[in-house]
């Protein structure tokens, strides 16, 4: 899902950005169509949610309605982001937005419409697959999502996740809506709000750097604080508190102090039951958290959860999350750079898709959005599988350094159990995680096979070296042109 989104709220971006600055015609009717085109996403959801739980009512396999059901959200990304392409493209929602009803100066509002075409559908959808998301996960025998501050340990230090946690009633739908909003929109939406919000303030109290280098040195500052403050910011979306002193605490501080890990806090992630997650955030300590969900440590043992903790530490321990901004920037630079070396070029493939004129920006910014695309998928995304194969083998050391008996078979009991727990397929992979049974094999592979865990290492060297020479070729060429 965020590999969508984030592919989603770059399309509306670049769309506004690069749009004919003249009005639509028949403004009225295209705003209605919009407003239509934007229920589309969650009609499907409406029909999905009913008919599932009719045949859930008629006694059907609620195994068999969950894979349905999973091929149904699929078809339904396909509708949410078609509708929100025509709403967008073909009927010039963003003229409208930004010429039309005259926002394109207002600080934020322009920003916040324009966007509306891919939010609103996702929210809507999740309001009404609420019921049936909680009548499957009962009938699947899974701890129904549960309201927050409902859910307590109820297990010994070391017992298995099948304990789970104490039920008091389903979860509400707004609620159930409001964990959704904050954990796959507040991680991005309020970033990128606040980058566009700065552009925009910028412009107006520096007129004469439109466009100019010194609106793009402003950005500078402004996109370090927010990397450094992020976190912070990041607490209070997810709804979070402190974990409380015990146990569990003292073994995760004793984790961190030997892999030399400092973090201002580790947090209670509160989901209401509904994910089984784990994040670190933060680039300098003082403003550096560790996430876990109430989920997660509800189901979980706490040697389990020590070894998700590990997995996390490695991620800092290994700059996985500078290596990822440099995996990001590197299609930006090979752009700079292919335009440095061969200037027009790219000009001149945007002029074959379309003709010369008002259209041109346009295909140019949608042809970079379908390189993006590409390179997200097949090179940051197995690129990233790799860096979460190397947290896997931090997270086994993490157990190993703790003393913990058989540190492979615990975490390995982590990731099934995790899979069980949240009823995910162990052969499926994501975009950015290898399947559960594909990092199991590569946890016990590593264990029989020290070899393999150089030849890894090395791979994940060359591969980060390449990533980190093309984001940096731009300013080495002109450093090299420089007389």
């Amino acid at each position: 899902m965020h590999f969508l989104l984030i592919l989603a709220m770059l399309g509306a971006l670049v769309v506004a950005e690069h749009s004919p600055a003249y009005p639509v015609s028949h403004p009225a009717l295209r705003a209605i169509s919009s407003f239509l085109g934007m229920t589309a996403a969650p009609l499907w959801a409406f029909l999905g949610s009913w008919w599932f739980r009719v045949r859930l009512r008629r006694g059907a396999s609620p195994w068999a309605v969950f894979r349905w059901a999973r091929r149904w959200q699929t078809a339904h990304s396909a509708i949410w982001l078609g509708s929100a392409a025509i709403v967008l493209g073909v009927l010039g929602w963003t003229r409208l937005v930004r010429v039309n009803w005259g926002l394109e100066h207002a600080v934020l509002v322009d920003d916040v419409l324009v966007l509306l075409p891919v939010l609103v559908p996702l929210v809507l959808s999740w309001a009404v697959w609420h019921d049936v998301d909680q009548e499957i996960r009962r009938r699947m025998g899974l701890p129904p999502a549960l309201g927050q501050g409902e859910i307590t340990r109820e297990r010994s230090p070391d017992a298995g996740s099948s304990a789970g946690p104490r039920q008091r009633g389903e979860q509400g739908r707004w609620t159930y809506v409001g964990v959704h909003t904050r954990h796959y929109l507040g991680v991005l939406v309020v970033p990128v709000l606040t980058v566009l919000g700065f552009q925009d303030a910028t412009r107006h109290l520096l007129p004469e750097a439109d466009d100019g280098i010194l609106l793009a040195a402003a950005h500078v500052p402004a996109l370090v604080l927010l990397a450094i403050l992020f976190p912070s910011l990041l607490r209070h979306v997810w709804q979070t508190r402190p974990l409380d002193p015990g146990p569990l605490r003292d073994r995760l501080e004793g984790t961190a102090r030997r892999a030399g890990f400092k973090a201002r806090d580790i947090l209670v992630w509160n989901t209401g039951g509904m994910m089984l997650n784990a994040a670190v955030a933060g680039f300098v300590p003082l403003f550096r958290y560790v996430f876990l969900t109430d989920g997660l440590l509800n189901r979980l043992s706490d040697a389990q959860i020590q070894a998700v903790f590990g997995h996390e530490i490695g991620h800092l321990r290994h700059r996985h999350l500078f290596l990822r901004i440099v995996a990001m920037f590197a299609p930006v630079g090979l752009g700079l750079l292919i335009d440095g070396v061969f200037p027009g070029f790219l000009r001149q493939v945007g002029a074959r898709i379309t003709a010369e004129g008002d259209m041109l920006p346009v295909a140019m910014g949608v042809l970079a959005l379908v390189g993006l695309a590409g390179y997200l998928l097949f090179v940051f995304g197995p690129y990233c599988r790799l860096l979460e194969g190397q947290a896997d083998l931090f997270g086994c050391r993490a157990l190993a350094a703790a003393a913990q008996a058989e540190p492979v078979a615990t975490y390995v009991s982590a990731l099934e159990d995790l899979a069980t727990a949240g009823a995910i397929d162990r052969e499926r992979s994501s975009w950015q995680h290898a399947s559960i049974a594909a990092r199991v094999e590569f946890v016990r592979r590593i264990a029989s096979d020290p070899a393999f865990e150089l030849r890894f290492h090395r791979r994940i060297q060359v591969l980060s070296g390449l990533l980190l020479a093309l984001a940096m070729s731009p300013l080495v060429c002109q450093l090299l042109a420089m007389p």
